[in-house]
């Protein structure tokens, strides 16, 4: 297998574990190789894998939402998730990431922080209005 480049982000096929599952929910630590500019954050984060599962199965490609313990101004599209310390996810920031990236498994969110997550993405891709 070749490797190729994909935009500034090395990818090599092989670095994905077949046996590796990739679910909705997880939350894995993030690692590019390329720096990000402006308010796009970082990587080398945890992130929270938010694709369906049947996708996640089949595509080298996951849909995440970072996450960051820095304070956050309570915005509709921040959900309170809790890591090793208390954080939030930016689900106004949702990114695309090869299967490679994903470095490892940190562990899985509950349903009561997925519903909340879910909240956010709805607001965030404007299929639900911003509460008042």
């Amino acid at each position: 297998m070749e490797t190729r480049i994909y935009h500034c982000i090395e990818y090599n096929p092989r670095r994905i574990n077949a046996m590796t599952k990739y679910l909705r929910g997880q939350v894995w630590f993030y690692r590019a190789d390329c720096a990000r500019n402006g308010q796009i954050q970082c990587p080398n984060r945890p992130v929270v894998i938010v694709s369906n599962d049947i996708g996640n199965a089949h595509a080298p490609i996951c849909t995440v939402v970072p996450c960051t313990t820095a304070r956050k101004g309570g915005l509709p599209t921040h959900a309170s998730v809790s890591l090793a310390r208390p954080s939030t996810a930016m689900c106004e920031q949702v990114l695309t990431v090869n299967k490679g990236e994903l470095a490892y498994h940190m562990f899985t969110l509950g349903e009561r922080e997925m519903a909340a997550l879910d909240g956010c993405l709805l607001i965030a891709m404007g299929l639900m209005p911003v509460p008042a």
